[in-house]
This record gives C-alpha cells, structure tokens and sequence, in this order.
C-alpha cells in the first residue's frame, strides 16, 4: 500500500486504521500510551470472569519453576517409558495433543494448585474441560466476529463465546483459589489462555527441530551445561541460553497472535502527521511484519541466526512482536516464555526429535481466529538419548 504511514481499510462493513511505520506503532504502544490504553473487547459481560483474569505476577514465576521441572520429567519420563516398549526404541507421538499434556498439568498444578494428572490420562476431566474451554469450533468463531462487530447487541443477548460448561467449571476452581488464598493457603494466579500459546509454540519448535538435525544438535549441545544430576533446570539459567531464545523465535509464527489492535480512548494529533478520533480501531499487522522482507531475508525459512544478538540489535525493535508491546503487552508472556523455554530444554536434552513418514515437510498449518496452529494430526518421532530420569 505504498510508504504511508498508515491506511485505511474496512472489515465487515468497519473502519480500521492499519499502522504500518514503526515509530507511529512506538508512539502507539509506549510513548502516547495514554490516548491508546484500550484494546478491542472480546468477551461478552457474560462472560465478566475471564475479562478480569489479569493478575499481577511479579516475582511468582521463579517460584513456580518446580512445577515446570516436575512435570516435564514426568512428560518425558511417559515418552521414554512407550519408546523402551517399542520394537525399535522409539515412540511416535501426536505433537500437539502430546505437548497439551505437558502444558495442562503445568497449568493445573502451578495456577490451579492441583495434580490434574493429563499426563498419565489424557481423558482426565481437567484436559476435556481444558479442550472445550480454549478451541474454536466454527460456530464460535462466528460468535467471535459478530461479538466484535455489533458489541451492544451481544450484551444485550447475553451471547457467550467460550464454551459455558467449561467456563463454569474453571469459575468454580478460581474460586475455590480465592478462598484457599483468603485462609492463608498459596496460591498462584494466571491468564489461563497462555496454555493455547504454549503448547503451539513448543509444538512449533520440535517440528522445526525435528527437521533441522544440525539446530538440534547445537542447541542440545548449550542445554546439556545447564541441566542437573536429577534432570531438572534452574530458572536462571535457563533465561541465560542464547540459542534456546534464538531458536524459538526463528520459527517467527510460533507466538504470533497474527495482529495487535488498540482503541482511541480520545481525540489524538501529537507529533505525528496523523490525527485520530476517540474510539478509532487501530491495527498493527503482526503477522505481515513478522514475513516483510524488509525485515528479514528469506522470512518463510527457519533460520536461528537471524535472532542472534547482533541481529536483533541491528533491527527495529518492533519489527518482532509476538506478544505485543507497552503497558497492555501479553499478560501471559513470562510464564509462557519460561514454560516454552523449559518444555523445549528437556525434550531435546531426553530425545532425538525426528520426523516420520506422515509428517509433511513444509509445514503448512491452519489459522483460526488470528494465530497461527499447527496441522492436526502432526506427528514426530522421538528416541530416547539415556536412561530415563528417576522422579
């Protein structure tokens, strides 16, 4: 659309701004926070209980690091267990389903303060419930869109986007939370959306590991210094591996939400030779940026190198934003960066990732909504590098 700024465009019959300079998105983001502290809602009143789930996590997600190191070993421990009674020594996993099991149980056992025990039956109430909560069927993304659209009338019909089962059931579990934190018992807090992210993202990572051995290698080479006798990782020195984060953002579709939006609180014209009206829907592409030559040479290869230090350094900052920016950034981010960066550490450093016959090679997924999912079906193969991790 030419070297503009931005653009107009419509979207079922809706005006929207679509940003395309990086330092009017800056400006957006961070520095007139001020005029842009809104985003588009996407829940219905009904549905009040998962609007207000944004607590604050400073200093929570050290102390929630046992939880990712006990059920990871638990996770591969279950792999190695199916691989040993194998013929060949080697198990074929569904990824995304396997992955949901690892992701669930951390949920479960770090938000919700239970064992919901996924991982050794996949069937478990929590993982149905789990399900229902967080997929899109297409009568809900229908729902979805015409909430966005015509916001007034949802309300007034009380329409709900989220499946209202499951919705119920986690009520009930934050609730019981609620009481346990008032009687003095821990409790820890979480948006509960950030299981979907991460079970994508590691999903993402093992396929890309899966076909690229020479990544693989080097990336089980830096893992194996900072792994402990009992198998587990330190919080710490995980956040210290450089090729671990470069490896999980050159899969750049592994967190992208596909775009961010705001809305204009009030009238804007500062600094910048635009001008904005109150409640004006701002988009910023994402997904387009993430792929823009501009930015990345060859953006559809998956190549770690490009998020070195030096690279990242010679970039615009916001020419990478998987989980948006400024104040209203993704309020899941650091507990789905750690759990991603702890799933994808002990995978590799328990098995070699591979691909079977059935996987397809490119990777071709399928969007619902806005982001980005693996295929179904995606399967991987995974052979045990030693012996299996007493728990």
């Amino acid at each position: 659309m030419g070297s503009d700024k931005f653009c107009g465009i419509s979207e079922l019959g809706n005006n929207l701004v679509l940003i395309k300079d990086m330092e009017l998105m800056k400006k957006i983001l961070i520095k007139d926070f001020d005029h842009f502290v809104d985003r588009r809602e996407f829940f219905t009143d009904a549905e009040i209980s998962v609007k207000k789930m944004l607590p604050s996590l400073e200093g929570k997600i050290r102390r929630m690091m046992d939880y990712f190191n006990s059920v990871a070993k638990e996770w591969v421990a279950s792999f190695t267990e199916k691989a040993n009674a194998s013929p060949d020594g080697s198990v074929s996993i569904e990824a995304l389903k396997s992955v949901n099991q690892y992701t669930l149980d951390v949920i479960a056992s770090a938000v919700f303060g239970f064992q919901a025990g996924t991982i050794k039956d996949p069937k478990s109430q929590f993982a149905k419930m789990a399900s229902r909560f967080s997929d899109l069927t297409r009568w809900q993304l229908i729902k979805f869109v015409v909430t966005v659209q015509f916001p007034k009338i949802v309300n007034m019909l009380q329409m709900k986007i989220i499946d209202a089962e499951a919705l119920a059931f986690f009520e009930r579990i934050l609730d019981q939370g609620l009481k346990a934190r008032m009687s003095g018992a821990p409790q820890n807090e979480m948006t509960f959306s950030s299981c979907c992210s991460t079970s994508n993202a590691i999903t993402f990572a093992a396929y890309a590991l899966a076909v690229h051995q020479d990544v693989q290698d080097k990336l089980r080479n830096e893992v194996s210094k900072i792994v402990k006798e009992d198998g587990s990782l330190d919080y710490d020195e995980l956040s210290t591996l450089v090729y671990l984060d470069m490896v999980i953002c050159g899969y750049k579709e592994i967190s992208n939400g596909g775009r961010l939006d705001r809305k204009c609180t009030r009238d804007y014209k500062k600094r910048v030779r635009a001008f904005f009206t109150k409640d004006s829907i701002l988009i910023i592409p994402v997904n387009a940026i993430h792929n823009d030559p501009q930015y990345y040479d060859n953006p559809d290869k998956f190549d770690p190198s490009i998020f070195s230090p030096d690279k990242k350094a010679q970039r615009n900052t916001y020419a990478y934003l998987p989980f948006g920016s400024g104040p209203r950034n993704c309020i899941g981010m650091r507990f789905a960066l750690i759990e991603t960066k702890a799933g994808v550490a002990h995978l590799v450093n328990s098995f070699r990732i591979e691909p079977t016959k059935k996987t397809p090679i490119p990777l071709t997924g399928y969007y619902a909504g806005f982001a980005l999912h693996p295929p179904k079906g995606l399967e991987l193969k995974l052979t045990p590098l030693k012996m299996s991790i007493k728990l």
